[in-house]
């Protein structure tokens, strides 16, 4: 296979740029962004955004111009509009905030969540003896109220400590 597809999957294995092209790729971290970190490739420096945030606040405070702010900065004037709004609701309004959408069950939602898991299906009003993904999505739904996906509910019980497998079966012939 050829293409840009090959050359973006090749860039994922860790090997080298085909034609010059390097992909551009946004990353947060983890393990990907060791494979991802080619000559190139972009991963956001979060503290050095954050850094550059204190340092416009603080110019502004100085009561330089936002359009000053801005060059010396080397951001856009939006930018340092948005920082001007922050600044006058938080003055600590630099630091960075967490990334992404917020957990929709808390810690003590997911302690919970584990003890009514561990009691049972039938001891929260289900007719089946054993729990399911539908079950557990039900019973989330019905607790909690986020409404998840079995997928991830899947995630969120391997991260409680569960796991997919079936209990073993009794062998044929025994009885």
């Amino acid at each position: 296979m050829t293409g840009p597809l090959m050359d973006v999957r090749r860039m994922a294995r860790g090997a080298a740029p085909v034609d010059g092209v390097v992909m551009n790729a946004t990353v947060a971290g983890g393990p990907r962004a060791a494979r991802l970190n080619a000559p190139g490739a972009y991963i956001r420096d979060l503290k050095g955004l954050e850094i550059r945030r204190r340092r416009g606040m603080k110019l502004l405070q100085g009561g330089l111009s936002q359009a000053e702010v801005a060059r010396r900065l080397g951001v856009s004037r939006q930018t340092v509009s948005s920082w001007n709004r922050a600044l006058e609701s938080d003055a600590q309004a630099w630091r960075a905030r967490p990334l992404g959408r917020p957990a929709g069950l808390g810690s003590d939602d997911k302690r919970r969540l584990l003890r009514l898991l561990r009691a049972g299906a039938p001891c929260c009003g289900f007719a089946a003896a054993r729990w399911t993904l539908s079950l557990v999505r039900d019973l989330i739904a019905r607790e909690f109220g986020p409404r998840y996906s079995t997928v991830h509910v899947m995630r969120l019980l391997r991260g409680l400590g569960f796991d997919h497998r079936e209990p073993p079966r009794p062998r044929r012939g025994s009885a």
